[in-house]
C-alpha cells in the first residue's frame, strides 16, 4: 500500500506543483492557458494510462477496446442508440475508441484520452470560477476526493466533469447553454440526464417567497425517509424500468446513519460560513453550489439500497471542489488556516480510509501495465 500511496501521491503533487507554477505565471493568453492545462494534467493523464488492472471496470473497457469498440462505425452506432436499442455502450465513449487507434492503437492511449478528457473539464471548470477560490486547492480536493474513481468509472467520470463545468451556467442563468452541457455528458453516461433539473437552482434568486427553498431543505432534512418513499414509488410505478435502471439492484433490506460521517464533515462548515460566503461572491454562485453539494446527503443514503445508484452521488459531490477552496480563499485570516489544516487532514484521511483500506473502485494497489 505504501508504494502505491507514493505513486498516487507523488503524480497529485507533481500536477499541483505545476497548477501552483501556473497561479503565479504573467502570460494569460488563450495559447498559454492551454499549453499550462496540457502540462498541469499530463502526470495523472499519465498515471490513469500506464495502469494495469487497477479499477474494477479497467479490464471490461480493455477487453471491449481489444473487441469491437474501436470497429464500429459511429454514425449509424449513434443511431442504433437514438432508436432506443437497450445495452450500448454511449456513443461518446465509442467514439473515443474510435479516435484512439488514430494516435497508436493501444488501449492505454484510450486511457489516456479519456483522462484527459475528463480532467480538461475539471480543470476549465475550477478556473471560471478562478476569480473566487485557489485553483490549486481545488485540484488537491479533486484528486483525493473524486480521482481514483474515474479510474474504474470512466464513462461516467467524464459525464460528471462534464456537468461540473456546466455549473457555471447555472450561476450565470443560461439554461440552454446548461442543456447543451448536459446532453454532452450524457453522450458518455446516459445518468447524467437526470442532472438536467439541477438548473432549478438558478431560479432560487427569483424565489421572493422562499417556497423553492423551503421545499428544497424539507427534501434535504427528511431524506432517508423521502428518498426511501421515492425509490419505491419509482419501482412501483414502472419508471424505475422505463429509464433502464433495473440493473442497479436495488435493495430495501439496507438502513443505516453512518453515510453522515462522509457528508457532515464538509457540509456543517460549509453551511456555516454560507451566509458569509454570498455576501462575499458574487452571482449567489456559492450559495447555489452549495444547495447542489446538500443533494450529496440523499444520493449518499441512497447507497443502502444500490450502490450503483449511489453513483450518482459524484454529479453533486464534486461541488466540494470548488467550494472547499472558495471557503478558504475568502475567510478571514484566522479561520483561513483553521479551515485549510482541517480540509487538508480531512481529504488525506477521506482518501486513505475509502481508497487505500477501503478499496473503494478496487484502485489500491496500482500496478503498471
Amino acid at each position: 500500500m505504501l508504494s502505491s500511496l507514493l505513486i498516487y501521491g507523488g503524480s497529485f503533487s507533481l500536477s499541483i506543483l505545476f497548477s501552483y507554477l501556473y497561479s503565479i505565471s504573467v502570460s494569460r493568453s488563450a495559447v498559454a492557458k492551454f499549453l499550462w492545462m496540457v502540462v498541469i494534467l499530463l502526470p495523472v493523464c499519465l498515471l490513469a494510462s500506464l495502469r494495469g488492472d487497477v479499477g474494477t471496470d479497467t479490464l471490461n473497457y480493455f477487453n471491449m477496446y481489444n473487441g469491437w469498440l474501436k470497429h464500429e462505425n459511429i454514425i449509424q452506432y449513434t443511431r442504433e442508440v437514438l432508436s432506443g436499442t437497450p445495452n450500448l455502450i454511449e456513443p461518446g465513449f465509442v467514439l473515443l475508441n474510435r479516435i484512439s487507434p488514430l494516435f497508436y492503437d493501444d488501449v492505454k492511449t484510450l486511457f489516456f484520452l479519456s483522462a484527459f478528457v475528463q480532467m480538461s473539464f475539471v480543470w476549465l471548470g475550477i478556473t471560471s470560477f478562478e476569480k473566487y477560490l485557489n485553483p490549486t486547492f481545488s485540484l488537491f480536493i479533486y484528486y483525493l476526493f473524486l480521482f481514483n474513481t474515474s479510474l474504474n468509472l470512466m464513462r461516467q467520470s467524464i459525464a460528471v466533469a462534464i456537468i461540473f463545468y456546466a455549473f457555471r451556467y447555472i450561476v450565470s442563468h443560461q439554461f440552454m447553454k446548461y442543456l447543451g452541457f448536459v446532453l454532452l455528458a450524457s453522450l458518455f453516461h446516459v445518468s447524467a440526464l437526470i442532472f438536467v433539473v439541477l438548473y432549478v437552482f438558478s431560479l432560487f434568486s427569483q424565489d421572493i417567497n422562499g417556497i423553492f427553498k423551503t421545499i428544497f431543505y424539507f427534501f434535504v432534512f427528511t431524506s432517508p425517509l423521502v428518498v426511501y418513499g421515492a425509490v419505491q414509488l419509482a419501482i412501483s410505478s414502472g419508471l424505475i424500468s422505463a429509464l433502464g435502471f433495473d440493473s442497479y439492484g436495488f435493495n430495501f433490506s439496507n438502513f443505516g446513519w453512518g453515510f453522515l460521517i462522509y457528508t457532515l464533515p464538509v457540509i456543517l462548515p460549509l453551511g456555516v460560513f454560507s451566509w458569509e460566503m454570498n455576501n462575499k461572491i458574487p452571482n449567489r454562485a456559492y450559495g447555489y453550489l452549495f444547495n447542489i453539494c446538500l443533494l450529496q446527503i440523499p444520493f449518499r443514503f441512497i447507497t443502502y439500497f444500490s450502490t450503483y445508484a449511489g453513483r450518482l452521488e459524484d454529479y453533486v459531490s464534486i461541488a466540494q471542489v470548488v467550494l472547499v477552496s472558495m471557503l478558504i480563499h475568502n475567510s478571514e485570516e484566522g479561520n483561513k488556516k483553521v479551515l485549510t489544516v482541517y480540509f487538508v487532514l480531512w481529504y488525506i484521511l477521506y482518501h486513505i480510509i475509502t481508497f487505500a483500506i477501503g478499496n473503494t473502485n478496487e484502485t489500491y494497489p496500482y500496478v503498471f501495465g
